[in-house]
């Protein structure tokens, strides 16, 4: 019987004012990971709930699941998301974004301008480079674009539009691939900051790699 991967991960958040607005959430299973990530919309707090409840429900349905989810099972829960949040008539909008990790490859789904990244060898791939900006998740409507399966080489990472809209590329591609990745997701939330040490928008990052 196959040895189950194993993986270091490492999350972080900030928040730009008072209340954070951005939510990750990690399911570990014995096949491997899943990775989750909402962004909720407008400085709003209901936006906020929305965030936070979408990566719970895909964390508890990942972990609920009998094999690691494929890409088109992760699009379709966020759509279902998406229509079940709506149909409650609740106000708010949140990217999404939620990857499966096996060890020797990464897929996963979007929505809006959050992103995933695999850094390797001093370049990234923009995994979510296709993905549809709008509409975000929350109206019942957002076309979620699945990505991947790829092969997972060096670092996969998640963030929200605060790390990077805000921070240079190169930056970001040195300090995601820190060997130490809570080293790394603390030093990818300080790389967005301002020179007075504020945020221009709320942060979030996942960091990931495998543990050999």
């Amino acid at each position: 019987m196959p040895i189950a991967p194993r993986f270091r991960v490492a999350t972080a958040t900030a928040a730009a004012r008072v209340r954070c607005d951005d939510h990750v959430a990690v399911a570990r299973r014995e096949d491997g990971v899943v990775l989750a990530l909402a962004d909720g919309a407008g400085n709003d707090e209901r936006g906020g709930a929305l965030a936070r409840w979408i990566v719970d429900e895909l964390v508890a349905r990942a972990t609920a699941a009998k094999n690691l989810p494929s890409a088109d099972t992760l699009a379709k829960w966020c759509e279902e998301l998406d229509v079940e949040w709506f149909g409650r008539e609740a106000a708010g909008e949140s990217t999404v974004v939620v990857a499966s990790v096996d060890g020797a490859r990464v897929w996963g789904a979007s929505a809006g301008d959050s992103g995933a990244w695999l850094v390797h060898s001093g370049s990234y791939v923009e995994l979510t480079g296709e993905q549809r900006r709008r509409p975000l998740v929350g109206q019942g409507r957002a076309t979620v674009m699945a990505f991947g399966p790829v092969q997972f080489q060096g670092v996969l990472m998640l963030a929200t539009d605060g790390l990077l809209k805000y921070a240079p590329e190169q930056k970001i591609q040195h300090l995601a691939t820190d060997a130490n990745v809570s080293v790394a997701a603390a030093k990818l939330v300080d790389v967005a900051r301002t020179a007075s040490g504020g945020l221009h928008d709320d942060v979030a990052v996942i960091v990931c790699r495998r543990a050999d």
